[in-house]
């Protein structure tokens, strides 16, 4: 940027001294016929440098501005993945874990009747919907993808709740062979939900690898431009 500075000057320098050297003779041609005026082409000349001048301190500022711009993409870039794509990636991780709660709340509760196990799913439940409705926030900002990956999300551990709760496995204790039978067909619409889950994961790392890529691109050209 020095440097870029130092020749802008220069060329503005160069291009004063072409204005404003004066020239005062006059060519005359054969039988003393007065031939072009020199001043003219002073003129011309000068035009000329300062056109030269101009097109310098452009390029000169482009130098300077387009590096700075290639720093602010970088800048908002991270924002992105800081503001959006982090978030969404460790609340699927939550609610991931959270459904796996909730199973073992269930088998808790049937193996032992104990209530601190029905507890357990309501509070996971509870816990999954409400990052469910904060990840409904973030997904819009993530590519369109990833936003319908999170309406399968939603929809899949809506059904497995569907299909628990009528059901009281976390209320109505079971001999355990119903239990058993209970929960083996029920099992693949759990397993269903987690599977979700994991494609949004995969999703969100795509979209924000692409992001870096973005912000590295960014950055290097920058430093390029601001090296010349």
């Amino acid at each position: 940027a020095n440097r870029a500075r130092s020749a802008f000057f220069r060329a503005v320098v160069i291009a004063n001294q072409a204005e404003i050297t004066p020239i005062t003779q006059i060519s005359y041609g054969v039988g003393g016929r007065q031939g072009v005026p020199e001043r003219r082409l002073s003129a011309s000349s000068s035009m000329t440098g300062w056109l030269g001048g101009f097109f310098v301190s452009i390029v000169l500022i482009l130098l300077v501005l387009v590096p700075v711009l290639l720093n602010r993409q970088a800048d908002d870039v991270r924002h992105e993945i800081d503001n959006f794509g982090q978030p969404a990636t460790l609340m699927i991780g939550e609610i991931q874990a959270a459904l796996s709660h909730e199973l073992s709340g269930i088998i808790g509760f049937q193996a032992s009747g104990e209530e601190k196990y029905t507890r357990l799913y309501q509070e996971q439940k509870e816990f999954v919907l409400e990052k469910l409705d904060h990840l409904d926030r973030l997904t819009p900002n993530l590519g369109r993808s990833v936003e319908l990956t999170a309406d399968e999300v939603r929809l899949g551990i809506e059904r497995w709740h569907r299909v628990v709760d009528p059901d009281g496995l976390v209320t109505n204790r079971r001999s355990p062979e119903e239990f058993r039978r209970l929960l083996y067909a029920r099992d693949f619409v759990h397993e269903a939900a987690h599977q979700a889950a994991s494609t949004f994961n995969q999703q969100v790392e795509v979209w924000r690898e692409g992001k870096r890529r973005t912000m590295d691109r960014s950055h290097r050209n920058g430093a390029t431009l601001a090296a010349r």
